[in-house]
């Protein structure tokens, strides 16, 4: 099953390098890991934009 983890540049909140963390970690275990750039918007934005898009993954998987 192929997992996400989200991450977006202009994030001071969460460096992406936080994605490539969970990407590695996961990936021992689970197999495939997908790092899904939102590219350079802040925190906030970034939440705003990967929630109703990870609502709509989280869906496909039911």
């Amino acid at each position: 099953m192929t997992s996400r983890a989200l991450a977006a540049a202009g994030d001071l909140s969460v460096l992406p390098v936080n994605a490539e963390h969970c990407r590695q970690a996961m990936g021992r275990g689970t197999g495939d890991v997908q790092v899904i750039d939102l590219g350079g918007m802040d925190h906030i934005t970034s939440e705003q934009h990967a929630s109703p898009a990870m609502v709509c993954w989280f869906t496909t998987l039911l």
